[in-house]
């Protein structure tokens, strides 16, 4: 009897700390998405709102991409990332990747120029 209670709390003081530790996987990064980006459009040096679920609330665990040219990131939260359009940028997807996780922008940002004194 004595040897099957010893057992029986091994086996819970285990289980507590199993529980504990996160249990058995899943407590890694998530999957980022984006939903929105605000502006759509705009030229070299613009912040630019990126909307969306499970980034990295630390700025530089985050890299933004706009259409393949590094972007700067100036803040970030689970939901929100604030950079900057990168000099030499062309339109095209955003894109947000943390580790080895990426998201896709659902639309293109339109990289803007000025032309003669004009926006294009």
């Amino acid at each position: 009897m004595k040897n099957r209670l010893e057992l029986l709390t091994i086996l819970f003081a285990v289980t507590v700390v199993f529980a504990a530790c996160g249990g058995g996987g899943g407590g890694g990064p998530q999957t980022p998405a984006i939903s929105d980006v605000a502006p759509s459009h705009g030229l070299p040096g613009t912040t630019v709102i990126i909307s969306g679920t499970n980034f990295n609330p630390t700025p530089a665990s985050n890299v933004v991409k706009f259409n393949g040219t590094t972007a700067a990131v100036i803040d970030s939260t689970s939901i929100q990332i604030v950079a900057t359009v990168p000099k030499g940028a062309t339109s095209g997807p955003i894109t947000v990747t943390e580790g080895s996780n990426s998201a896709t922008s659902p639309s293109s940002f339109t990289v803007t120029r000025l032309l003669g004194g004009s926006v294009q």
